[in-house]
């Protein structure tokens, strides 16, 4: 019984030192990339609300930008910052001093997940609801 107990709190300060360990390595990546935190952009870059399921169907990102003219250049510069970040992305998974640390796998899947077949995901995310839905 008190080899279990012993198992159990050795598992226990095991996993904590790893995500501590983990936690320093991300904020010294965080500091190179000069990002805060994986959540680099919102997932949603604009969001419009439509008045039936009819304007919902028909709505897509050209009517958008027809409606909302202003918003072209807001679009522009944000996929421009988001190219910029997939640039200096790419450039730190294919060369950085952290090749070699324990956990650093951990750090290339949270930045694999910004990508969809190698590529950052850098496409507009406009979102359309419907307001009677």
């Amino acid at each position: 019984m008190v080899v279990v107990v012993i198992v159990a709190i050795l598992i226990i300060v095991s996993v904590v030192v790893a995500g501590s360990r983990y936690s320093e390595l991300e904020k010294e990546v965080f500091k190179e990339l000069g990002i805060s935190s994986w959540k680099i952009y919102p997932e949603i870059d604009a969001c419009v609300t439509v008045k039936s399921r009819q304007a919902l169907e028909n709505y897509d990102d050209i009517k958008f930008f027809k409606e909302h003219k202003e918003k072209l250049i807001e679009a522009e510069n944000i996929i421009l910052r988001k190219t910029e970040m997939s640039e200096k992305l790419k450039a730190f998974i294919e060369n950085n001093e952290y090749r070699e640390r324990t956990l650093y796998n951990r750090i290339e899947t949270n930045i694999g997940r910004r990508f969809v077949k190698g590529v950052f995901y850098i496409q507009l995310q406009l979102c359309i609801k419907n307001n009677r839905a």
